[in-house]
């Protein structure tokens, strides 16, 4: 078709389309003026005024026919029909309230929860960082079978161990300045470091806050530009430069009221002034998901904020064998990351020792569009089994979504018959089911919208809590909203498919012979509701396992809040002294530590204080091998946990002492160093002698400094409330002040731990105001975020539960409504014959009531089928646990009757004269 063509159709084309009405009539117009003219012609050839007007008729093949010859002429019938489709939909939803509003619900909530999860699982796993062209961002990193002692001999930085060996992600500061000469097609290397727990002060109060060290040329790389003042550049990353600061966005809001009020203001980052230069990108809080970047500085600040990390007497910018950095860099659209890595490799080795030999390491380079992978494989996992459990209620709604409109599709089958018999195509009937089908399922996503809105704040707060809190930027955006709409698409395909090849399947004669929206009789409906009653049995069958499931971990929970810990968890208040690197050091640092027992010591309603390395059940270990009378060298089991610890940590805690003695002050002031082992400690050491004056050593023999055994304590639980107790050593924190720096404090209450937590915030300040106390909580707090994923699958798996029983409860609700709306005539025929309305109510009962028990029934073996291969996910509770079972049981089937019997009742109400006048 040429183009002047086009231009001349294209506005005929939207004229019929948006001005249908005109065009219709200018069209009925044109048809009575030929009519007319034609009529004329036959006139004057002899015919009289009747006949010339009936062979005008039979030329045209029928009026109405050529009308829609010249509507179909215009090629845009196929959207004249969906707008027909659409608003007889639309009438059809109108005409049915209750049913429309039930599917709408139903399929609205199971939309808006997994719409909800793809939005927390975009986030965590799939969306692209906030900068330039992410998807040209590649990550280095290093692969050997074993540790590669000989140039590594320290490192900071995530590490993966596996049968597969060792995967590392962090490098030396000089290994960085020979990879950024590399001719190896990769640029804008860029390299930085967490710095977790900086101590701010200068601006408010003391407070913790997560910084980052980065190379000057970060912001470059990332492309990013600040939201207000200038980012870090190359020369602010140089050895004695200014010291100057980034925020972030966030912080700058928090704290100084906004972006702008922030730029030149200084602030002290443990303990050395800085300047604020600039404030991150509103939507940039750093390279690792989940974590939030407050403070950005130059790599060559460490010194400065972080002189803790260097070896004695070493610089980390000299240290060929110290690996802290991590490195990232950006690859051409069209490179492959496989093509630098030798390159890569050869320029990373010559940073190597001399001495390094052979069997080094092997560079490794991936492509990070999402960043930093941290959080992804701990919380990755857990987030896709729960979306399964979400898919699993998305199909139990759209299930019950079936159902009701295969009982709508009965009630429909005259209406569909008659539109069979006057010309309709059983295509055309298929395509104005779909549309129906379509627009319910649309207006349920409009619901599921906001069921998202309201959720994903819900979701994001459920999350474990890790060594850092995380935080993710989870919000309705426009990835999420196509979500959303593709499933509420696919959703209203899927649901009214069936509903759809039924009608195509009508038989006329039957069909043809019912009253205006009566039921066909039983005996000849039976096989067309058996897809009705296989729906319900199979939403029943869902809601039994995931009723189960809720118990069975509901269950896991209260096992494990019901844990002996060894010790009294209740009235006991925990916080955390950061000393970060202020000059509160070794032997000072004791001093600090001590005034602060003795200031907390006399508050009133403080009973006792105590002070310890790791706080009790905090998901923290520190380990070491143990050397003892009559262990065996090189067995795994002589490794032992300890814990730095005050005197009176153990009184504190509650932790009895069954051997020998506790710690007693003049411990503290001598130099032989003691020590008390737990109940199990003595088990596997000293099985055979007795413990209490055996002296023993770290290490695989008598090396260093002897330890004496003074005392045996009970068995406590040590870092998490599941599995054994480990063996377990306490030490005096004050005989080891050569590892002393972050401590705990534990403050046994008279009363109520909370109301301490004003008193106990002063008394620190009193003693240092620069101190920061951090993690301020009660002992049972501690427990139940040791508990967060535990509670998170009870807490999802029950609101799962709740929601596909409430799913399948509104469906047979819906469906045993509709049928008994429905079937009134045949109802009181039955009635008129003598059939009580109590018979009548047990037989819908019974009808209704088979496909749930037989749900149940399937759905119990399948529960503990899955519950067996889930066994390592629940705690002190078997799959087949009968109490967990048979609670699930008698609740789908009382809740299945309860949502029967509802509707069932109308049968007491039934006008039976008024029934049988019904047409």
């Amino acid at each position: 078709m040429r183009p002047e063509h086009w231009l001349f159709t294209i506005p005929l084309r939207l004229r019929s389309l948006f001005r249908w009405a005109q065009a219709d009539q200018e069209l009925d117009d044109e048809l009575r003026d030929h009519l007319e003219r034609k009529t004329e012609e036959y006139v004057a050839q002899g015919m009289t005024q009747e006949e010339a007007h009936r062979r005008v008729r039979i030329d045209l093949h029928g009026i109405e026919q050529t009308k829609e010859k010249c509507r179909d002429a215009r090629q845009v019938n196929y959207i004249e029909n969906f707008m027909q489709d659409f608003r007889f939909a639309v009438r059809a939803l109108r005409r049915s309230p209750i049913l429309s509003a039930a599917a709408i619900f139903s399929l609205g909530v199971a939309i808006g929860a997994n719409t909800a999860f793809f939005g927390v699982m975009d986030a965590v796993l799939s969306r692209s960082l906030p900068v330039q062209e992410p998807e040209q961002l590649v990550l280095l990193s290093w692969s050997a079978q074993d540790w590669p002692k000989r140039v590594l001999r320290g490192s900071m930085g995530h590490v993966d161990q596996g049968d597969g060996g060792i995967r590392g992600y962090t490098f030396s500061y000089p290994a960085f300045e020979r990879l950024q000469f590399a001719q190896s097609g990769l640029t804008d290397f860029f390299a930085f470091q967490t710095l977790e727990k900086a101590i701010v002060t200068g601006v408010g109060d003391s407070h913790v806050v997560q910084g980052q060290l980065i190379s000057g040329n970060y912001f470059q790389a990332l492309g990013l530009h600040a939201e207000a003042g200038r980012t870090i550049v190359p020369s602010d990353d140089q050895a004695g430069a200014a010291p100057v600061v980034v925020i972030g966005h966030r912080y700058g809001v928090n704290r100084f009221g906004g972006a702008i009020k922030a730029v030149g203001q200084s602030i002290d980052v443990n303990g050395v002034p800085f300047q604020i230069v600039g404030v991150a990108p509103r939507d940039f809080s750093g390279l690792t998901v989940g974590q939030s970047t407050d403070l950005f500085l130059p790599l060559s600040s460490q010194p400065l904020v972080a002189p803790a990390w260097a070896p004695p007497g070493r610089s980390l910018f000299l240290n060929q064998t110290f690996w802290w950095l991590y490195i990232m860099a950006r690859q051409g659209p069209r490179a492959s990351a496989e093509l630098p890595q030798a390159k890569l490799t050869s320029a990373w080795r010559s940073s190597f020792p001399a001495e390094a030999g052979t069997g080094l390491p092997q560079l490794r380079v991936a492509p990070a569009p999402q960043g930093l992978k941290l959080l992804q494989p701990i919380i990755g996992l857990p987030l896709s089994l729960l979306m399964c459990l979400v898919l699993v209620l998305m199909v139990v709604a759209c299930a019950n979504i079936v159902n009701l409109l295969l009982a709508r599709w009965v009630a429909r089958q005259k209406e569909m018959a008659t539109r069979l018999a006057i010309g309709a195509s059983r295509g055309r009937l298929i395509r104005q089911l779909l549309t129906e089908s379509i627009v319910l399922a649309c207006l349920a996503g409009v619901l599921g919208t906001a069921v998202a809105y309201w959720s994903i704040g819900f979701l994001v707060a459920m999350l474990p809590r890790l060594d850092w809190p995380i935080t993710l930027d989870v919000h309705v955006d426009g990835r999420v909203l196509g979500f959303n709409f593709a499933l509420a698409l696919g959703s209203g395909l899927l649901i009214g498919v069936l509903p759809a090849l039924r009608s195509s399947c009508l038989d006329l004669t039957p069909a043809l012979k019912l009253g205006t929206g009566e039921m066909p009789l039983r005996t000849g409906t039976a096989p067309k509701m058996r897809s009705a009653r296989l729906l319900i049995a199979a939403q029943m069958c869902v809601s039994m396992v995931l009723l189960a499931a809720m118990g069975l971990f509901v269950q896991s929970l209260r096992k494990l809040h019901d844990v002996d810990v060894g010790f009294q968890k209740n009235k006991l208040l925990l916080f955390t002294v950061e000393p970060g690197q202020f000059d509160h050091r070794q032997a000072r640092l004791v001093g600090v530590y001590e005034r602060i027992l003795e200031a907390v010591k006399w508050l009133p309603g403080v009973r006792a204080v105590s002070l310890s390395e790791i706080r009790p059940l905090s998901m923290s270990a520190v380990g070491q091998r143990l050397f003892a009378p009559g262990s065996v060298e090189g067995q795994s089991e002589n490794t032992t946990f300890y814990n730095l610890v005050s005197e009176q940590f153990l009184p504190t805690v509650g932790i009895p002492i069954v051997e020998g003695r506790g710690f007693e002050r003049a411990d503290s002031a001598s130099k032989s160093k003691v020590a008390i082992i737990n109940e199990e400690a003595r088990r596997r050491f000293f099985p055979k002698i007795e413990p209490v004056g055996q002296q023993v050593y770290f290490g695989s023999g008598p090396e260093g400094d002897a330890m004496t055994i003074v005392g045996v304590a009970g068995n406590a639980k040590y870092n998490r409330l599941t599995g054994p107790t480990p063996p377990t050593i306490y030490l005096l924190y004050n005989q080891h002040q050569e590892e002393i720096g972050t401590m705990n404090a534990e403050v046994r209450a008279a009363g109520n731990p909370i109301s301490l937590i004003p008193d106990v915030r002063r008394a620190v300040a009193a003693v240092d105001p620069n101190l920061p106390v951090t993690n301020m909580e009660t002992q049972v707090q501690q427990i139940d975020e040791t508990l967060m994923l535990e509670r998170l699958m009870a807490k999802l798996s029950a609101a799962f539960g709740a929601v596909a029983l409430l799913l399948s409860a509104t469906g047979l609700f819906s469906v045993v409504a509709y049928s008994v709306s429905r079937r009134q005539k045949e109802l009181g025929i039955r009635m008129a014959l003598g059939a009580s309305s109590g018979s009548l109510m047990r037989s819908v009962l019974r009808q209704a009531m088979l496909p749930v028990l037989w749900g149940a029934l399937v759905g119990l073996g399948l529960a503990v089928l899955i519950g067996s291969v889930a066994r390592g996910l629940v705690y002190g509770v078997s799959p087949t646990d009968t109490t967990v079972l048979s609670m699930a049981t008698a609740v789908l089937v009382l809740t299945g009757l309860l949502a029967a019997v509802i509707p069932a009742a109308r049968l007491h109400r039934l006008d039976v004269v008024g029934a049988l006048r019904e047409e």
